[in-house]
């Protein structure tokens, strides 16, 4: 196994109700299945708090830095 240089985690609350929230990931999972270097993603759910999260793990940091210029990018973060 090769060694894994980034982790990235993104936290978010939605009112989305959590089936909606699973359609969502669903659709979008071919357009992270896409990227170059994109490892692992995984999504989570506290239930305790509502809130989820998505976790990246990244071949290497220049894939992690396409990633942050992409358009993609802007879709999964507040900023």
């Amino acid at each position: 196994m090769s060694q894994v240089e980034v982790v990235m985690r993104v936290r978010f609350k939605s009112d989305l109700a959590f089936e909606q929230i699973k359609e969502i990931v669903e659709t979008r999972a071919p357009e992270f299945e896409a990227l170059t270097g994109l490892k692992q993603k995984y999504y989570l759910h506290e239930i305790a708090t509502g809130e989820y999260a998505g976790l990246f793990i990244w071949e290497n940091i220049q894939a992690f830095e396409e990633f942050r210029k992409s358009e993609l990018r802007a879709t999964t973060t507040k900023g």
